[in-house]
């Protein structure tokens, strides 16, 4: 195996993880998966929680001025959907950004010890 694929091939299966964790979150509407993401792509991560709670609201009022909020309480299945689907798209973004960080990090690193001094 080639060293780009290696890249490759890790990159992907990480991504994955992140994902099929985001997915559970969503589905579960637990706190642990969307933790367990989150802690999975530091430092990017952070990125994707603000961009989670910012979407959650932007979806919310933009959504609101269109469709009917029950008084009950629950939340909307509409809300309940876009907002797992943003949150799963923001998390393997932030995977995926990490992967390529750490690609950038660890390619500068081998330029400068073949450098020398």
């Amino acid at each position: 195996m080639t060293q780009r694929a290696g890249w490759l091939t890790g990159g992907t299966a990480y991504a994955g993880v992140v994902g099929c964790l985001a997915i559970a979150g969503g589905l579960t509407q637990r706190p642990e998966p969307y933790l367990a993401a989150l802690v999975l792509t530091l430092p990017l991560g952070v990125a994707a929680l603000v961009g989670v709670y910012g979407g959650y609201a932007l979806i919310k009022g933009a959504g609101g001025l269109f469709a009917s909020v029950p008084v009950s309480g629950n939340e909307p299945l509409w809300l309940r959907g876009s907002s797992a689907s943003l949150d799963v798209v923001l998390f393997v973004a932030a995977a995926v950004g990490n992967v390529l960080l750490a690609r950038v990090v660890f390619r500068a690193r081998r330029r400068s010890r073949h450098a020398g001094p």
